[in-house]
């Protein structure tokens, strides 16, 4: 059996939600990622595809984005590309990428 360490949890209410963090924040919780394996359709500890490991990492982080890669390019924003900011989701043709 183990145990979470107290500082490594958060509990939320379901009627408050959660905070939306800031694009650093969502950059730290996807580098507690690194090394786990891609994995087609993935969205679990056995590993994730690109749009689920973006969907994964705004979620904690209090954000409400699309599953499918596609639907996040769709219902995103436009913006100029030198006004973009750490956490921002990129959208290149059909490739995704958080800065």
């Amino acid at each position: 059996m183990a145990y979470l360490a107290k500082e490594d949890v958060e509990i939320y209410s379901c009627s408050q939600g959660i905070k939306e963090g800031t694009g650093e924040d969502i950059i730290k919780s996807g580098l507690k990622f690194i090394g786990l394996e891609y994995f087609w359709g993935g969205l679990s500890s056995f590993g994730y595809d690109c749009s689920s490991f973006s969907y994964t990492v705004h979620k904690a982080k209090g954000y409400k984005i699309s599953r499918d890669a596609i639907d996040q390019s769709r219902s995103s924003k436009k913006i100029e590309i030198n006004n973009r900011q750490r956490g921002d989701l990129l959208s290149l043709h059909t490739e995704l990428f958080i800065m």
